[in-house]
């Protein structure tokens, strides 16, 4: 199965939500806490005192609504899985890297843990070449972290496992598909503790499928780590607590 991973690059912007992708290197956090979330509140709470005194602009109710239920993009939960593995914090003044400051670079300190991410490509026959494969695997481009790539349909492809040093895009395309079966990822979360050495440091499992998974998970054990599902299609798909969050990159609402 040929396919060209980035030939739909110039369409990443337009499918994520509110109109504009932001990578995983931005500086925007799932979890507002501290001075964020009393700015956020002060917001609020003057939008509303406006619209109580009838100055309220046309489509506030929309924007206030937006605020109090902020939709999470898969790169926030990346990002925050990242930091907490790391050891990064905004709270604490202490965690920026002093000689780093000094030099006009902002820099945290962490705890010395490295983050591996793994990344499991369904490569089912559902599974466009372009719109889904290519697509999908054109999101990691920029990923601040190493970890590994492996195709899987009813099989996973081990043989075929790449690691990752940089997620860039002269390695992302270098990555050869293999599969056009059926789906189950029943033998991923079966047997990855067997096949990498160091599976203990992936702090994070992401799978990149337009959500044809069927029914897998009865009796598995579940994943040490967190779980992304990113779903390149509208496909319903619920995964059983324990196995992760769900996120759509056609800007569906999960």
């Amino acid at each position: 199965m040929g396919m060209d991973i980035f030939s739909l690059n110039h369409e990443k912007t337009k499918l994520i939500s509110n109109g504009a992708k932001k990578g995983p290197g931005s500086q925007d956090d799932a979890d507002p806490s501290g001075a964020d979330a009393a700015l956020q509140n002060k917001l609020i709470q003057s939008l509303m005192a406006a619209k109580e005194c009838g100055f309220s602009p046309v489509g506030i109710e929309d924007m206030i609504h937006k605020l109090q239920k902020p939709q999470i993009r898969w790169e926030d939960d990346f990002m925050n899985i990242q930091k907490k593995t790391e050891g990064i914090t905004h709270k604490d003044r202490n965690t920026y890297n002093i000689r780093s400051l000094a030099a006009g670079i902002v820099k945290h300190k962490t705890n010395g843990r490295k983050f591996e991410s793994f990344w499991v490509i369904d490569s089912s026959g559902s599974m466009d070449p372009q719109k889904d494969i290519a697509y999908g695997i054109s999101q990691l481009q920029g990923l601040k972290a190493s970890g590994y790539v492996v195709f899987a349909d009813v099989e996973i492809y081990w043989n075929d496992m790449t690691q990752i040093k940089t997620f860039d895009t002269k390695t992302l395309s270098k990555l050869k598909t293999k599969g056009g079966g059926g789906t189950t990822f029943l033998h991923f979360f079966n047997e990855y503790r067997d096949k990498i050495k160091n599976w203990r440091d992936i702090a994070l499992i992401g799978i990149i499928t337009d959500g044809g998974i069927g029914e897998f998970f009865a009796g598995l054990v579940k994943p040490h780590c967190r779980t992304l599902w990113i779903k390149t299609s509208t496909m319903p798909m619920k995964v059983p607590p324990g196995f992760g969050n769900v996120y759509n990159l056609r800007n569906e609402k999960i």
